[in-house]
């Protein structure tokens, strides 16, 4: 098989007719929310635009499905974290707080910038150790790469959050 050596709209938007609700419903499967299903089906497709000409003919929905699968897992990854800081880091005094639940709010969404705009390897390390707990030797054979290498990109990942940086709640 041949790959997509056209980028063409046509292309594109013959592949997007066909299996635009497909994708959908697959996400719609995952998170059973309908504007999150529709947002990620629409950044599935996005990233099939960005890499036609790497997805052979035949093997688009292969494709989508894959990247619609990773997505989701990205999205609830992102959650679990602002999950976990809010649970780990907040008395029910703090929680019924108005001004807090504001702060906690917009530090959640710089949160969940911040890890979203990290490179996928780096992003990759930091939800394995934050999220998933496992330690730097464990990422590094998972990659098959040095232990200096994973400490390298978590060091990315801390400098990434330390620009994100909550402000106190007086």
């Amino acid at each position: 098989m041949e790959a997509i050596t056209k980028h063409s709209t046509e292309t594109y938007h013959s592949i997007y007719s066909m299996y635009f609700d497909r994708v959908y419903s697959f996400l719609y499967m995952k998170c059973r929310d309908s504007e999150d299903a529709r947002d990620l089906a629409q950044e599935t497709f996005l990233k099939l635009w960005q890499n036609m000409v790497k997805v052979k003919e035949g093997k688009e929905l292969n494709f989508l499905y894959t990247i619609a699968s990773n997505l989701f897992i990205d999205k609830k990854r992102r959650e679990k974290v602002n999950q976990t800081y809010l649970s780990n880091h907040v008395s029910d005094y703090e929680r019924e707080h108005p001004e807090f639940c504001y702060l906690t709010k917009e530090y959640g969404i710089k949160v969940q910038s911040c890890i979203s705009s990290m490179p996928t390897n780096i992003r990759e390390v930091f939800v394995k150790n934050k999220i998933e707990k496992m330690t730097y030797a464990e990422i590094a054979v998972e990659y098959g790469l040095s232990v200096k290498a994973i400490e390298k990109r978590m060091g990315h990942a801390l400098r990434a959050f330390k620009l994100v940086q909550p402000r106190n709640v007086a």
